[in-house]
């Protein structure tokens, strides 16, 4: 499973959609690219707290965006 995917799945893409101000579907073709990159990626993007594990906090991003 990709990490876009887990993002999808968890509302992630919904809650950058929101926080950028544009679809849902540019949101996720953005997550997508940010996905190939070389460098880690969306996964470095989403490691917020640098521990080298960007799920913990994707799913910190996905209880905040279920409250």
């Amino acid at each position: 499973m990709e990490i876009t995917d887990i993002l999808t799945r968890l509302g992630g893409v919904s809650l950058i959609a929101r926080e950028l101000g544009v679809s849902e579907e540019r949101a996720a073709i953005g997550a997508a690219a940010a996905g190939t990159a070389g460098a880690g990626g969306l996964a470095s993007l989403l490691d917020l707290n640098r521990d080298g594990n960007p799920l913990d906090d994707i799913l910190s991003l996905a209880g905040t965006a279920l409250r």
